[in-house]
């Protein structure tokens, strides 16, 4: 009785020609022997090669004979391999292939996951041909700051989307999110308003774009020190969520993956198993730090930029991004106005006495503030609403003994992000949804540079072949 062997391989090319090449006792376990003679079939319209003893009665494209290798033992094994340029023709480049060999007979047909790739790829083709809007899954979406940056620079591309799963944790993100983003939605919207670890991934539907601005509780600096984590992944809520995103990615199977994260999450396992699998399902991964101030924002807020697209899709360069012109180009133009005896300009005698305990323990932990004359400002926290000793503050114009706390608006307008964004939410929670947000300014450069580099050029040569 033969055992049956599965063998994953790639297209090769050897001579001018594309080849598959395999050998060894588990093919001769499997009914193939040296010195066989196999006839080749070039099934096209099944994407599929047979090779099968030469004994058999039907058509056939191609024949073989299986060669022998002799080991240093003495042992003698066969191998074979099939070179014809229908090969290419069928698979494509590189190709990853699945080879079934069961009873002297061999099936090749393209892998699994190279067969997503072509199956994503086509959708999105079909798509961009046909005028459609692609769909969008968001997860960890917050208050929606980068899915309403990211749908302002891909419509600037002059491509159409349209946000079919929306996934968010916190039930007040999620109110505020579906309030002041309506423009994102249809009526076949899904909002989930669970954790990530909760979705059935096998219920899912087929997705064209993911965005996913996972937590960075356990990744960034503060988060480390506070959590006295040794590693990003120890967290205790956000450690392991790059696995539900994994698994999301599979099942949705979209053409481009998003994710934006604090420039230290570069540096984890959780980011390394990301890229690595990513690449492994067949997408091309670029990614690089962008800083707010190099777009236009008041912000110099610095941030990881994934971009992964799917082989068949152009990648992406982001030294081709746009960067937008300063709206303000001091912070005075962004500020509210308080006037000069505004109760809102206060002293923080508890955080001046906290601050000179840290200098004194050597923690660094001091006030950062923002002047009328700044034309960057520091990152602002999404705990920035806390009066906290690494906090940011605006300076009071004439005394330099007031500071007062931003306000939700300057913070947004720091952030170059639309105020109507947060609008209807309490200061606490419009600072927690821009603390963790991006800055959109930037998240809109990536947006429109994803539309102008990744999909026109797909959408310019389907309208020249036709």
């Amino acid at each position: 009785m033969n055992n049956p062997v599965l063998i994953n391989t790639k297209l090769s090319e050897a001579k001018g020609k594309p080849r598959v090449w395999i050998e060894g006792a588990h093919i001769q376990s499997a009914g193939i022997e040296p010195g066989q003679v196999l006839k080749v079939k070039f099934l096209e319209e099944d994407g599929v090669v047979e090779a099968f003893p030469s004994e058999e009665s039907c058509d056939y494209d191609h024949e073989i004979r299986v060669s022998k290798r002799t080991t240093r033992q003495g042992r003698v094994r066969p191998l074979l391999e099939i070179r014809h340029d229908k090969l290419l023709e069928l698979f494509g480049q590189d190709a990853q292939l699945r080879v079934v060999v069961r009873d002297g007979k061999i099936v090749i047909r393209l892998h699994h996951i190279d067969n997503k790739a072509l199956e994503r790829v086509e959708r999105l083709a079909s798509k961009l041909e046909n005028g459609e809007p692609l769909s969008i899954g968001s997860l960890f979406a917050g208050g929606g700051t980068l899915d309403n940056a990211f749908h302002e620079g891909i419509t600037c591309a002059g491509v159409a989307t349209s946000t079919t799963i929306v996934n968010e944790i916190d039930k007040h993100f999620m109110s505020g999110f579906v309030e002041n983003n309506k423009h994102l939605f249809d009526e076949q919207t899904l909002f989930v308003n669970a954790p990530i670890e909760t979705i059935d991934t096998s219920r899912s539907c087929q997705l064209d774009i993911v965005l996913a601005g996972i937590p960075c509780t356990g990744a960034s600096l503060s988060g480390r020190a506070k959590g006295k984590l040794k590693h990003a992944e120890s967290h205790e809520t956000a450690g392991a969520l790059f696995y539900s995103f994994l698994q999301f990615v599979q099942c949705t199977n979209p053409s481009v993956v998003l994710v934006e994260n604090v420039p230290q999450y570069e540096n984890t396992a959780s980011y390394s198993v990301i890229v690595s699998v990513l690449e492994t399902l067949g997408y091309n991964v670029n990614d690089t730090v962008l800083s707010g101030d190099d777009f236009g924002a008041l912000e110099a807020r610095k941030r990881l930029f994934m971009v992964a697209t799917s082989k068949g899709i152009p990648e992406i360069d982001f030294d081709l991004l746009e960067k937008p012109a300063k709206e303000y180009l001091t912070a005075k133009d962004a500020l509210d106005y308080f006037p000069g005896d505004s109760d809102a300009w206060r002293t923080f005698p508890y955080l001046d006495e906290a601050e000179v305990k840290a200098k004194a323990k050597g923690n660094g932990f001091k006030r950062s503030y923002v002047t009328q004359d700044s034309v960057t400002t520091p990152t602002i926290k999404r705990t920035n609403h806390k009066c906290q000793t690494d906090g940011v503050f605006i300076q009071h114009p004439t005394d330099s003994t007031l500071s007062r706390l931003p306000t939700a608006t300057e913070h947004a307008r720091f952030k170059s992000v639309p105020v109507s964004l947060i609008e209807g939410l309490s200061s606490t929670q419009a600072c927690e949804v821009l603390g963790q947000g991006i800055i959109g300014n930037v998240a809109k450069s990536v947006a429109q540079g994803i539309g102008m580099q990744c999909l026109n050029p797909m959408r310019t040569k389907l309208s020249q072949a036709a």
